[in-house]
């Protein structure tokens, strides 16, 4: 060789040993600005020439002197246990003057076969500079090997690494001795073969084991998780059940002493005037109606204190849900959300952001206005995949719409709660939305049933862009009646 190519082949075992570094550790190349990977070239062109002097001088030192510099250099950028950068960076020399000489034997053996004659080492090496980084990151743009060599962080298989790199490192020093790196030295040349085979087992043995680690180690954390979940939740059982107990204990001194009340009424109603009968009467039922009432106060504060919205993940519809509980709060509304599918998702592709935090409040703000007045007040928002399709909808317990109200929602200002608030304006803008994505809007009105739903506002993204009115006329659940169509057509 030439001395321009010497100096040419270790710029190219330098620079490509710096790539394999940041492949082996898996290290984000994107933090790698321009003055960085400058700072990288010039370096490797210098210690080419020192390396090329410390070659003809002193042989002995010079590739260790190369390893530790640029592991050096390295460090210098990136901060990491020395013991991890030196085994990585001795990793990746081993792997560079392996897949060097690969390319090497590879381009000559074709040139012979192909005119008889072997190509300049100058030819070779340009090869070698352009074809190395592009097989570098075909091979860890892998699956398997995307994530570098995580074992190298852990001491023991760190050791083995180190130890056979450097083997074959030297066994390759050994090689280049010569003038023309294609000669013949036999021994070194097995000997480094059967290191690189050693190293090949080692590192795939090794992943194996740092990924069945992971995995126990995910298990693990993961069965955590669920136990701490359990336990969360068997503290949560405990302390409903300790106020529950506390209401009966209540209870069981309450129901006695009304019990004993009315009996006492009763007894004492013989000789007495109705006028006075009916006075007694009446004081004794509202002190029974002022504990039951308080009772049941007292029931109430504590679900709506204890009770926790599911999450959509999206902060602001979040935001939205629980201002509209609150808002339904504190007219005695309870009110619940339930999620079911990736609502991120149906945010994302098939209604915007804005839109989506539109229809909810509009919805809610409906049907707290719809329950403000009745004896059951409960209201049900939920959201995900319903027969396939993303939905939402607004359940509850107010009353049923009129039937002027029903043939012109959508098409014009109108409500049936114009005294408690309601404007109109809040449908014709879920219409407006409704048409922009598509999707249609399904009115559900159920029997009269005590404690339970009225009434169902859907919209669902079928693409359809239709508004149907269905009614269910048994008095069963909701949820086990066919719908009867009575009312639809296009919305656009």
């Amino acid at each position: 060789m030439t001395y321009a190519t010497i100096i040419l082949k270790y710029f190219i075992t330098i620079f490509c040993s710096f790539i394999l570094y940041f492949k082996i550790l898996n290290l984000d190349v994107k933090k790698l600005n321009a003055f960085k990977i400058i700072i990288f070239l010039l370096y490797s062109a210098l210690m080419s020439l020192i390396m090329h002097l410390l070659r003809m001088r002193m042989p002995e030192i010079s590739v260790a002197f190369m390893i530790i510099s640029s592991c050096i250099l390295v460090r210098f950028f990136i901060a990491l246990p020395f013991e991890v950068a030196i085994s990585a960076m001795f990793l990746s020399y081993a792997i560079n003057y392996v897949v060097l000489t690969v390319i090497f034997f590879i381009d000559s053996s074709v040139a012979v076969f192909i005119s008889g004659e072997n190509l300049p080492d100058l030819y070779i090496l340009i090869i070698c500079f352009f074809l190395q980084p592009v097989l570098i990151s075909l091979f860890f743009s892998t699956k398997r090997f995307k994530n570098g060599f995580p074992f190298l962080y852990n001491q023991n298989t760190r050791t083995i690494g180190l130890s056979a790199s450097a083997i074959i490192i030297v066994n390759f020093v050994l090689l280049s001795r010569s003038e023309d790196v294609t000669s013949n030295k036999f021994f070194p040349l097995v000997l480094a073969t059967i290191n690189a085979a050693f190293v090949f087992i080692w590192w795939r043995n090794s992943l194996t084991k740092t990924y069945s680690e992971k995995l126990r180690e995910n298990e693990i954390n993961t069965a955590n998780e669920a136990l701490r979940k359990k336990d969360k939740e068997m503290k949560n059982l405990i302390k409903h059940n300790d106020f529950l107990s506390g209401i009966i204990h209540r209870d069981n001194k309450l129901i006695p002493s009304m019990e004993f009340a009315v009996r006492e009424y009763l007894k004492g109603s013989f000789g007495k005037s109705p006028e006075e009968i009916r006075k007694i009467g009446k004081e004794l039922a509202m002190q029974m109606q002022s504990e039951m009432s308080d009772r049941k106060g007292i029931i109430k504060n504590y679900i709506s204190k204890n009770h926790v919205l599911q999450k959509t993940n999206i902060s602001s519809t979040d935001n939205i849900l629980a201002y509209m509980a609150q808002r339904a709060e504190e007219d005695d509304i309870f009110m619940d959300v339930l999620v079911f599918g990736n609502i991120k998702y149906m945010a994302a592709e098939l209604i915007s952001e804005e839109n989506l935090n539109t229809i909810l409040a509009d919805l809610t703000e409906n049907a707290i206005i719809a329950v403000r007045n009745c004896a059951h007040k409960k209201i049900t928002v939920s959201l995900g995949i319903v027969n396939d399709k993303y939905e939402l909808s607004v359940e509850d317990s107010g009353q049923h719409f009129k039937k002027e109200i029903l043939h012109n929602l959508g098409k014009a200002k109108i409500t049936s709660h114009k005294d408690s608030g309601g404007s109109g304006i809040g449908m014709i803008t879920v219409f407006d939305i409704l048409k922009q994505t598509g999707a249609s809007l399904i009115i559900t009105e159920y029997a009269a049933v005590p404690q339970k739903p009225s009434k169902k506002i859907c919209v669902r993204f079928d693409g359809q862009n239709r508004f149907e009115v269905n009614e269910q006329t048994d008095g069963k659940q909701p949820e086990e009646l066919e719908k009867t169509h009575i009312y639809s057509h296009s919305i656009k």
